[in-house]
């Protein structure tokens, strides 16, 4: 058999595959992925076993355990060096919109100890704790790197104490906050009325809907504000039938206003009351009848001096 020659005429070396037929070499070529099919059969049936497939999920079950648990651990550490490193010890504690409580007070309902490491706290159980306080109208806290803790309350303003049974706080939205208590006077450095003649559904109502008699009292005690009287006033009766009776601080008056428009009533009430002492006659009045605003109707004292 003659040895083939090249393109270029000289000799090759010489593969005895060169000689094999096309026919042939891919014959070879077929049985060689024959057996590497089913090579991979065998394998792949083996790994479908039931054995087999236990075995892979246990090993990525515990791969996944494993990696947990580094990262568990490894949180640990940072967390436990941050919350007890000095660097971050509360060195400012900031308070603001304080008026009753004092410092030391606010900060122990908080339960903020002095250097306090500020990453340790839990802010929201800090202000669950302050807004337990009744006098807390709302509270919020925040921490700043690296020290600091601001604290901001805001307190609840009594209006009134209204008398159910038991003496009762009222705030500037109508809402009652808390009994009072011997703790709780002075409730104001200014004095706040004590009204009576409200009754539970008043203040607590079934549904949505205010009564009349509510709405006249926060009406009042909003009038009241406006117009400087609210110091002066130490008791109020809403009466079902005639509206709102006043007493004036330091005098046996009593001042009749209705129902409605007492922001006009009580500027009409301190031009009245400034006459009457101009003349000197103010204790020779028992009753002043502001029911209606254009018309102010005069009550003397009864002989005997008694209202």
């Amino acid at each position: 058999m003659s040895r083939p020659k090249s393109v270029s005429g000289s000799l090759s070396c010489w593969n005895p595959r060169s000689v094999m037929s096309d026919k042939q070499q891919s014959g070879r070529r077929r049985t060689k992925a024959n057996r590497l099919n089913r090579r991979g059969d065998r394998r792949k049936r083996r790994q479908d076993k039931p054995f087999w497939r236990g075995l892979r999920s246990v090993s990525r079950i515990l791969g996944l355990i494993v990696f947990v648990l580094v990262c568990t651990f490894s949180w640990i550490l940072v967390h436990d060096g941050l919350t007890q490193s000095k660097v971050f010890a509360a060195s400012t504690v900031d308070i603001q919109g304080r008026i009753r409580l004092e410092r030391d007070e606010i900060l122990d309902l908080a339960g903020i100890e002095a250097g306090v490491n500020i990453l340790s706290l839990n802010l929201r159980h800090c202000r669950e704790r302050l807004l337990a306080h009744p006098w807390i109208q709302s509270a919020e806290i925040g921490r700043e790197l690296p020290g600091r803790i601001e604290i901001r309350i805001k307190e609840h303003v009594a209006v009134a104490v209204i008398d159910l049974r038991q003496p009762l706080l009222l705030n500037a939205e109508g809402e009652v906050f808390k009994t009072l208590e011997a703790s709780d006077i002075p409730v104001s450095p200014e004095g706040v009325p004590e009204i009576s003649g409200i009754r539970s559904e008043d203040v607590f109502p079934q549904d949505d809907r205010k009564t009349l008699v509510y709405q006249s009292m926060m009406a009042l005690l909003t009038a009241l504000e406006e117009t400087d009287l609210a110091s002066q006033v130490p008791e109020i009766l809403l009466d079902r039938d005639v509206g709102a009776l006043l007493k004036l601080e330091g005098t046996r008056l009593t001042i009749k206003l209705g129902f409605g428009n007492y922001g006009k009533k009580l500027k009409r009430l301190k031009d009245v009351m400034a006459y009457l002492q101009k003349k000197e006659s103010l204790a020779a009045v028992q009753t002043i009848d502001l029911n209606r605003v254009n018309r102010v109707v005069l009550e003397p004292q009864s002989e005997n001096g008694r209202g």
